[in-house]
């Protein structure tokens, strides 16, 4: 399945992995070197026992997600046991915030990745019909 939008890895007895062209979210561009997968989800084939076929596409938990919640503990923790100062503010509003910004992006181009992943599918199997 070729697109301009995304591109895919097939892996035996895996899910398949969708790939972002490009990931504004993680301000990558396919074709440039990168350690970070960029926007990707994954899908899956289900067969039903009434022979009918379903494709699951679904995405996990980001690793960056662990990072924010490390340092918003760690913030925490210097707060309760330290007599160094954090800010209030980077307790109570701005590790969270973080959190909720980075997710709400991130999420928004999974599930933009997962739309175009679905329309090609189904634009495939229309003309195959």
């Amino acid at each position: 399945m070729k697109s301009k939008t995304f591109s895919h890895e097939m892996r035996d007895n895996k899910p398949h992995r969708y790939y972002a062209k490009i990931s504004f979210g993680t301000m990558i561009s396919r074709g440039f070197v990168t350690k970070s997968s960029g926007i990707n989800v994954f899908g899956e084939i289900e067969e039903k026992q009434d022979g009918s076929i379903t494709y699951h596409i679904y995405s996990k938990l980001r690793p960056e997600f662990y990072l924010f919640t490390l340092i918003w503990l760690i913030a925490i923790g210097v707060q309760i046991f330290s007599d160094e100062h954090v800010p209030l503010w980077v307790t109570l509003v701005l590790c969270p915030g973080l959190y909720l910004w980075f997710g709400m992006i991130y999420r928004f181009q999974e599930r933009a990745l997962a739309k175009q992943i679905e329309a090609k599918i189904r634009n495939a199997i229309r003309l195959k019909s």
